[in-house]
């Protein structure tokens, strides 16, 4: 029994992540704990719980300590007391990956959104692509050679060359077919004249 117990702490100790938030003057400096929250990673919940320490009226920067990059992830002009709503996105694994503040309610509280992951496209289609390796041909050749007599006398001879692909793309092969007729185009075509007033 003591042993279950001890293992379900421990395991919702690491599955438990504690935010603490806070919003930082601009204008002073001073900064204002608004609160912690609690994220269980094993059932998806959060939890909020305010601190009551009031805001006077002025510009705030909402952020944490606890996540790398989010010591300023909100900017807020209030006239009064910060209220609002921290949501935080998941991923599949339900794994932390974001957080964010909602100005709204006269409350501070916390919900949970799932981010939904969509295809990611190939940006770099080359890469995808195999490499196009050398191709050997037979290559019949026509030699003109003069035998012990004097004569000429043609040999065809069959050989393998190597030939090299091109693999460059179908505009740079064609570039000159498409240019020419647009420059022809643009040099026939009529001049549009502005109608004068």
């Amino acid at each position: 029994m003591r042993l279950h117990l001890l293992f379900t702490t421990v395991v919702s100790a690491v599955s438990a992540s504690k935010i603490v938030f806070f919003a930082q003057n601009l204008e002073t400096q001073n900064n204002v704990q608004l609160g912690s929250l609690e994220y269980d990673q094993q059932s998806s919940t959060s939890a909020f719980s305010p601190e009551n320490h009031p805001t006077e009226a002025g510009s705030y920067c909402i952020g944490t300590k606890d996540l790398p990059g989010k010591e300023c992830f909100a900017y807020l002009e209030t006239t009064g007391d910060i209220t609002g709503q921290f949501v935080v996105y998941v991923d599949n694994k339900n794994e932390l990956t974001e957080v964010s503040f909602l100005r709204g309610a006269n409350v501070l509280n916390s919900r949970v959104e799932r981010i939904k992951t969509n295809v990611v496209p190939n940006l770099n289609p080359s890469q995808g692509q195999p490499i196009k390796e050398p191709v050997v041909q037979k290559v019949s050749r026509k030699v003109v050679v003069q035998n012990e007599d004097g004569e000429d006398v043609e040999i065809v001879e069959e050989v393998e060359e190597v030939v090299p692909v091109d693999d460059r793309s179908w505009i740079q092969k064609n570039w000159m077919y498409v240019v020419l007729p647009l420059v022809l185009v643009l040099l026939v075509a009529p001049e549009e004249k502005p109608e004068g007033n």
